[in-house]
């Protein structure tokens, strides 16, 4: 079977303890971009939180995507646009 996506969790995963993507990782997800694997972050931060990773990991080179907000939103990196958000009505909060 071939691998289409890599989606990684970003805080507890792909960082290390001082917060920094090792550089075996950087080196490993960039090999498999090269093959045509999509590479896709996600987590519960705001999309801006994410963004350092895009330049990192070539994620807009390499047509990647950012999960953010736990879900509610998916940025295109190459695009450099939200292509989804399903934000939950302010009065469902309440």
């Amino acid at each position: 079977m071939k691998i289409k996506a890599i989606v990684l969790d970003i805080d507890g995963t792909l960082l290390t303890d001082d917060r920094q993507i090792s550089d075996a990782t950087i080196t490993s997800l960039r090999q498999q971009q090269e093959k045509g694997v999509k590479v896709i972050l996600a987590s519960g931060r705001p999309t801006s939180g994410m963004m350092p990773f895009i330049k990192a990991l070539e994620l807009d080179r390499f047509g990647g995507y950012l999960v953010s907000y736990n879900g509610a939103s998916v940025y295109a990196c190459r695009e450099q646009e939200e292509i989804f958000i399903q934000a939950l009505p302010i009065s469902t909060s309440q």
